[in-house]
């Protein structure tokens, strides 16, 4: 957040329980302490349904007033309404990358030192008045 040159204090990070009650939980907690803000990042599908029902309880429209993102890029990202912005860790790939390198080991090569399996951020309505583009 400091790099994008946004206030990273301790209002800006907020404990909950994760799923669909401590994503609604959350927003109320956010609007009880008068905290601003414009965007909810959480840390699974689940939690950011939640948040989005949570905003809706509080006449806000996501994807418009508040963009909201999500982490797994599970079925429920495309079931909500607005449909959400998640990232996609592939899960798949770390999968074979891992078989991969564990055969390596077990024919007796040397692995890589280090492997990255970049995540995938699935752009939909949820975050759409702060992207221009969706994919």
């Amino acid at each position: 957040m400091e790099q994008a040159g946004l206030f990273a204090g301790t209002e800006s990070v907020m404990e909950t329980e994760k799923g669909i009650i401590g994503g609604i939980t959350a927003i109320r907690r956010i609007r009880e302490k008068g905290i601003p803000f414009s965007a909810i990042v959480t840390g699974d599908d689940l939690s950011a349904a939640g948040a989005i029902k949570g905003l809706k309880k509080l006449d806000m429209v996501p994807g418009r007033d508040v963009a909201v993102t999500g982490f797994n890029d599970s079925l429920l990202a495309i079931s909500t309404d607005p449909e959400l912005t998640s990232v996609n860790s592939l899960p798949e790939k770390m999968g074979e990358t891992a078989v991969a390198i564990l055969s390596l080991v077990l024919e007796g090569e040397d692995p890589p030192q280090s492997t990255l399996v970049r995540p995938k951020l699935a752009i939909r309505e949820s975050s759409s008045p702060f992207s221009r583009h969706k994919e």
